[in-house]
């Protein structure tokens, strides 16, 4: 009896905005499968990467094992929540801008890719994560949008 009380006590502890999107952000950090299935299909609809797309995931797989995060705050409204994250991933931007600047066409992947790989530099990025309860009380993280998609890839511009 008391095992399944502290079970009980335990999936509450894990219900809370701030645990669901610890547990999002760790699939990134761990790579699970559907973090790199969402990768694939992602590299899989941009053209451009296609003699590149192996390079780029391999980009992104070490962008998201080394990104790092700090909560900064969680607004409950009912069943909603938006949860402030602090995220430091690789600055990819400048690489791609300074390709973008130089490059034909022809060579801007290959060039981003190549200075991509030798980026160092890190930033910091604010997210807003919406999670909302689901029928069963549950706390879930909605879809992000592509503007925080961009964050979380280094790649945002805003």
């Amino acid at each position: 009896m008391i095992i399944l009380l502290t079970a009980c006590n335990i999936d509450k502890i894990d219900n809370t905005p701030k645990k669901k999107v610890e547990e999002y952000l760790y699939q990134y950090q761990t790579l699970s499968d559907d973090v790199l299935s969402d990768l694939n299909l992602t590299v899989e609809r941009e053209i451009e990467l296609d003699d590149y797309k192996n390079e780029y995931i391999e980009i992104m797989k070490n962008n998201f094992k080394n990104m790092t995060y700090v909560i900064k705050d969680e607004m409950k409204d009912g069943d909603k929540s938006n949860v402030e994250v602090e995220i430091t991933v690789n600055n990819f931007v400048d690489a791609i801008n300074d390709c973008k600047k130089k490059e034909t066409f022809e060579n801007i992947t290959k060039c981003k890719i190549e200075k991509m790989k030798k980026v160092k530099e890190k930033i910091k990025y604010t997210i807003y994560f919406i999670v909302k309860k689901d029928i069963n009380n549950n706390w879930q993280v909605e879809d992000l949008s592509e503007e925080d998609e961009d964050k979380l890839l280094g790649v945002y511009t805003g």
